[in-house]
């Protein structure tokens, strides 16, 4: 039978030992453009088990049988669906999560059953003892880790956890010069054991618990209670002398999340390490590709985002440089000379060709200035649309935020950034190099998109938005900050005659509630400081700061920060190099 293999805790010694065919799709290397493969697996379910159930039941691969592991409820739900649909016969393998003798007895009776299904003749002719001979005993107990590894680059990144891209992290680590080692787990994460084969004296019962107690103790899998896969990226780590590691997560999935708690206590004091959430789809990699390359700028010593430089022999004495910040709602832009002086800003709206807006305000940019466009030594781009520019010089908006602020008033303290498409809370130190950041998932809901749909289905503008929320007694609670429900919930409190004035106040409360947990999340201290297009918005500046029991700062710059600090960086007066931390 063709069987697919997809976890280490699939026996595939045993499958082998039969005379199986046995395929590894535990390899994830595509993107995944829709997860609706089907109606019976639930939107909340993992993505991993989307992605199996849509590859098992491919004609392409024309399975025969199926394994599935009961390690979790997603994959309870994946044997469900798979027997639901008719098309492929499922067994689920209740895996224990503990590793003792009764464990490793309970599987091997677990194999037991599993043999009457994929070996019944020799069951029914009795002639079981004769699966495991002389003939297939080195192929039991061979599999072994399987780590990928660029090895042409002297700085080393570790990524380990759940399934991902690996193409994804390369792309990006090669900007940095930097290489990854990809510390897969699932489908091969084993521990070769110093067994490597049966005693030939063993009945099948003993081998079947040979092999169980091997898979319990020798499986690198964080629902596991040794707590093996902290100790194999720990030992990793020291051995390969990584300069920091990238732990991803399934949505919807607790067990890394768990893990990921256990590891942050084993690591090195001040080891860098990103945590990465994913759903396996396109979708999860605009905000994924700011944080993997805020976090290499950070570690990188020296090292710069630039894919395309203006070499020059000479340095001018007046040094001209650009950062445009390119915003899902506005463009920004500043000219700074000699790093210090800013001769010329620029704010319009983003169009929906994100390069015109950009050109158009570079363009702005030199007419306010007078400067000609061939003086101009550097332009650096940012932003959530800085991704559009490829052949130009690029900045992550979190490190241009922190640069930028510490241009303004130079000091230690905690950046709130909340644009159209997403929110961030940046921790710096005195000298605007990033401690720790955090941004919120790609869910709308606390972005300047969320509250512009809010105003939009209120009939208002966001001046009088902001008033109407100063003016309110108190704020109305709304229970829902998805887009979607909330103004479901905002037309229905209309509806009742609720106050607009107290549903305004209610939905700027509700954001910086939500903006308060990013803050808690990097542990913010004050002095806080606000920028991005909420800045604007004088009612949840209060809000804020009630959340927050803490003053909040607004500079007249606040919507600029990031163009300057890309401006700042364009001059070569601060470098992005060393920006240390987790």
């Amino acid at each position: 039978m063709k069987i697919p293999y997809f976890c280490s805790y699939i026996p595939a010694e045993l499958l082998t030992a039969c005379g199986h065919d046995v395929v590894d799709i535990s390899f994830f290397e595509n993107e995944i453009y829709s997860l609706e493969y089907s109606c019976s697996l639930h939107d909340n379910i993992c993505s991993y088990a989307k992605y199996l159930f849509s590859n098992i039941i491919d004609d392409d691969h024309q399975f025969d049988f199926v394994i599935v592991p009961k390690v979790c409820d997603a994959m309870k739900q994946l044997h469900s669906s798979l027997c639901y649909s008719g098309k492929i016969k499922s067994f689920l393998l209740d895996v224990p999560g503990r590793t003792g003798d009764r464990s490793a007895k309970y599987l091997s009776a677990q194999y037991l059953s599993l043999l009457e299904k994929i070996a019944p003749d020799h069951f029914h002719q009795g002639k079981a003892d004769l699966l495991f001979t002389e003939e297939n005993a080195p192929t039991l107990f061979s599999r072994s880790l399987n780590r990928e590894e660029d090895h042409q680059q002297s700085v080393k990144i570790g990524i380990a956890g759940s399934s991902y891209r690996p193409s994804l992290f390369r792309d990006i680590l090669k900007k940095f010069n930097a290489g990854g080692i990809f510390l897969r787990h699932c489908g091969q994460g084993i521990i070769p054991s110093a067994e490597k084969q049966f005693s030939p004296a063993a009945s099948l019962e003993e081998k079947l618990l040979q092999l169980a107690r091997h898979s319990l103790q020798n499986t690198i899998c964080p629902r596991s209670d040794s707590g093996s896969l902290t100790h194999y990226i720990i030992a990793e780590i020291e051995n390969r002398q990584l300069a920091g590691l990238i732990f991803t997560t399934l949505k919807f999935c607790d067990f890394y999340a768990f893990e990921l708690e256990k590891l942050k206590n084993k690591l090195p004091a001040g080891f860098p390490c990103l945590y990465l959430e994913n759903d396996l789809s396109v979708n999860s990699d605009e905000q994924n590709v700011t944080r993997i390359e805020a976090f290499m700028e950070k570690i990188i010593s020296g090292q710069k985002t630039t894919k395309k430089s203006r070499a020059r022999a000479v340095v001018p004495s007046e040094i001209y440089s650009i950062g445009l910040d390119v915003g899902s709602t506005t463009t920004k832009g500043i000219m700074l000379k000699n790093g210090k002086e800013i001769i010329a800003s620029i704010i319009i709206p983003t169009s929906i060709n994100m390069k015109d807006s950009a050109d158009a305000a570079f363009g702005k940019l030199i007419e306010q200035s007078a400067v000609p466009e061939d003086n101009i030594f550097r332009t650096i781009y940012t932003g959530y649309g800085r991704t559009a520019f490829a052949d130009r010089e690029q900045t992550t908006e979190i490190t241009c935020h922190a640069v930028g602020v510490n241009f303004l008033n130079p000091q230690s303290g905690t950046i709130i950034d909340i644009g159209g498409q997403d929110s961030k809370a940046i921790r710096i130190d005195e000298a605007g190099n990033v401690l720790r950041f955090a941004m919120n998932d790609k869910c709308a809901a606390g972005t300047g998109r969320f509250l512009e749909s809010m105003v939009q289905r209120m009939n208002i503008n966001f001046a009088r938005f902001s008033d109407l929320s100063l003016e309110a007694d108190h704020p109305t609670p709304i229970s829902s900050m998805c887009s979607v429900f909330a103004e479901s919930e905002v037309v229905s409190l209309m509806t009742k005659g609720i106050p607009v004035g107290s549903i305004a106040r209610g939905l700027n409360f509700a954001i910086a509630e939500r903006v308060c947990a990013l803050v808690r999340k990097i542990q913010g201290e004050a002095p806080f400081i606000l920028t991005g297009g909420l800045s604007l918005n004088a009612g949840f500046t209060g809000e804020l700061e009630n959340a927050l029991a803490c003053r909040v700062t607004i500079f007249a710059e606040a919507q600029l920060a990031g163009a300057i600090g890309a401006a700042v960086i364009a001059s070569g007066q601060e470098s992005i190099a060393g920006r240390g931390g987790l």
